[in-house]
């Protein structure tokens, strides 16, 4: 550490520039000029002095100017600076005595021999093993005195010993680089270090025959073709070799997690595959359900929750959101086993989701600001750290619950168990619904967590959040519209409004065209999750009207991946030469799924739990499925042992269910 003043001709770095102190104005301030550009500036010797405490200024030396200074200096901040070379506790020891001659000879420098001098002191301290001649210190004397810091300039260098000079010619390392940049720095094929060292000996035995022997290159080794890899900086070689994704994962820094000061300020949403293998209710094989989790990021409390056969899309974000936003006592009633509350709801300030497609809807941006202004924030694709709180959840999740049950996967494919499915399949869907309620209210909400304090996420959700703060929308009806698809330009007549080739109308919109003509142009509002109703838009007015589906027995309920397949077997039939409606169309589909149940396809029983899913909204506002109901008349005339002797035998299976939402136009006005 060397010591220095704000005085003429000192050199300063004042915010990474390097400036000269020419003089002291007349003004009471410095004159600063800048080495790189001769530009002069003026400062108070305050301003410099509270620059220099807030670290944006350090004094340059005469050994410590920028061309010397380390060439990572300029991939930093100014939170890093250059410094002496760290030596050993002789080397240290050795410079002070050196300190020591030289402080000896300046104060008796004129008043006795110089020789005299080096003996008596020699004689003093006993080292070195021989008193040092007279050049030698008179070297030391020269260093110390133009040096700031003299013990450190007395220091030996011997870091700096050795050859600084190329061993290789220019030609044979820009070889090297050619062939680093050409095929080492590839994914495929990775060469490794010793194929690209072969490599590199061969091209240059290749080019050797070219040329006369007094002109051959020599061959160069490994530790030649790792010197020219060690230039390159480690995060674009990650990114080269593995990709950018595992170039940020390898050199992503973590400092603290994300920050938050108080629930429901930042909520995280995620899907995941559960790794259980479940059984519908007549214990066929179902597949993995798909559950869609959002965490409050501050008391790691879970605040919506959608469990179902959707795969990810925004039909699962809707649902989980919805979930996230209302109370959970209706949801409650359903599980009668489960002893705990679940009071965690509310609107987020911020929704921090995937980089996924279902993400990036419209739909999605439409529905946070009409949630009291509620922002969405992205994270980078295969970057989980950005909302690690719902990741951790899910893996608590797998450890505490799922591979304790019957029938897991397991998530390492490493450590696996052995898995038979005729023997490990046996637990119902139904049942792990009950199950996984049970765990998350009664058992995750009430275990004490180190992060939070060792408290549990209920407990950090009551000292969090007050009653006034949790937030819900004024009518219930808004939360139908958060996720809705705009449609521009429809024609609206006395058949009502069609759209993928279904049909809307009501008395409201032929009110509508009595007010502003027989023929309008309007712009609509769509439910990918329930085709069963639209919203229109009063042209040239803030209002919008809920129009109902002529056909309610088709459409109630039905989503748009359910419609796209109907119309795709009626699309297959047609060209058959058959004439079917969509409604025969789905029954059939139905009827293509159920059959296939004998040959206990995993894939197809998921995709017909999914076809066969619907909502079913009651006064309260709770979903309910239908994906194992059998119809009552079928229920009335086969018992289920005669159903379990049909499924034996191959006989034809009753045909599906339908759930059917009766809304009458007051409750659609509402």
């Amino acid at each position: 550490m060397g010591l220095a003043n704000l005085e003429r001709g000192q050199r300063i770095k004042l915010d990474g520039v390097c400036f000269e102190l020419t003089g002291l104005l007349p003004s009471g301030k410095w004159q600063l000029m800048d080495i790189d550009t001769g530009l002069r500036d003026e400062q108070t010797p305050d301003d410099l002095w509270q620059a220099f405490l807030q670290r944006r200024l350090r004094f340059v030396d005469g050994l410590d100017d920028t061309e010397n200074s380390p060439s990572i200096l300029t991939t930093l901040s100014n939170a890093a600076e250059a410094t002496s070379h760290d030596c050993k506790g002789k080397g240290l020891n050795d410079a002070l005595r050196r300190h020591q001659y030289v402080q000896e000879i300046e104060k008796l420098r004129g008043l006795s021999p110089l020789k005299e001098t080096i003996y008596k002191t020699w004689e003093k301290l006993q080292w070195p093993e021989k008193a040092p001649v007279l050049r030698t210190a008179q070297n030391w004397c020269a260093k110390a005195r133009v040096a700031s810091d003299p013990v450190n300039a007395l220091i030996e260098k011997t870091h700096h010993k050795g050859n600084r000079s190329a061993r290789y010619s220019s030609e044979l390392v820009e070889m090297a680089d050619e062939l680093i940049q050409k095929k080492y720095l590839k994914n495929t094929p990775r060469l490794t270090l010793a194929k690209t060292a072969e490599e590199l000996a061969r091209l240059v035995r290749k080019e050797n025959t070219r040329r006369p022997a007094s002109e051959h290159l020599p061959i160069p080794k490994r530790k030649f073709i790792k010197s020219r890899i060690a230039v390159i900086p480690e995060y674009e070689l990650i990114a080269a070799r593995f990709g950018v994704d595992a170039a940020r994962v390898a050199m992503r820094t973590s400092l603290g997690g994300v920050e938050t000061s108080k629930a429901l300020q930042i909520g995280e949403l995620d899907h995941t595959l559960q790794a259980s293998i479940l059984l519908d209710d007549d214990f066929m094989p179902w597949g993995r359900s798909s559950a869609s989790v959002c965490i409050d990021a501050h008391t790691r409390a879970p605040t919506g929750l959608s469990l179902g056969a959707e795969v990810p899309s925004i039909v699962s974000v809707a649902r989980c959101i919805e979930s996230s936003v209302l109370p959970k006592t209706e949801l409650l009633k359903k599980y009668p086993t489960v002893k705990g509350r679940w009071d965690c709801y509310g609107i987020h300030e911020t929704y921090v989701v995937d980089n996924g497609l279902e993400e990036h809807a419209t739909a999605l941006r439409q529905a946070a600001s009409e949630l009291g202004g509620s922002t969405i924030e992205f994270c980078p694709r295969k970057a989980p750290w950005f909302k690690p709180h719902v990741e951790r959840f899910f893996r608590t999740q797998d450890l505490d619950l799922l591979q304790t049950l019957p029938g897991c996967t397991g998530e390492n494919i490493n450590v696996r168990p052995a898995f038979n499915p005729k023997k490990d399949l046996l637990i119902r869907r139904q049942t792990f619904e009950i199950v996984f309620m049970k765990w998350l209210v009664d058992i995750y909400l009430r275990r004490p967590q180190k992060c939070l304090g060792d408290i549990s996420p209920a407990e950090a959700w009551k000292r969090s959040v007050t009653l006034e703060e949790q937030l819900v929308p004024t009518r219930r009806i808004a939360l139908e519209r958060l996720f809705l698809r705009k449609e521009t330009g429809k024609s609206l007549d006395h058949e009502g409004i069609t759209f993928d080739c279904l049909i809307y109308n009501s008395r409201d919109l032929g009110a509508l065209r009595s007010q502003l003509g027989a023929k309008l142009c309007v712009d609509i509002w769509v439910s990918d999750e329930d085709l069963g109703y639209i919203y229109v838009v009063v042209p040239n007015q803030d209002v919008v009207i809920r129009v109902p589906c002529l056909d309610q027995l088709y459409t109630s309920g039905l989503t748009r991946w359910q419609h796209e397949k109907c119309k795709k077997l009626r699309r297959i039939r047609m060209d058959e030469g058959l004439q079917l409606s969509l409604d025969e169309a789905r029954e059939e589909i139905g009827k293509l799924i159920e059959a296939d149940l004998a040959e206990l396809r995993h894939a197809r029983r998921k995709k017909r739990t999914r076809f066969i899913e619907r909502k079913a909204t009651n006064s309260s506002g709770n979903t309910a499925t239908a994906a194992s109901t059998v119809s009552a008349n079928t229920d009335a005339v086969v018992s289920r042992a005669d159903q379990d002797f049909m499924r034996s035998e191959n006989d034809l299976l009753p045909d599906l269910p339908r759930v059917s939402i009766n809304r009458s136009i007051d409750d659609a006005k509402q």
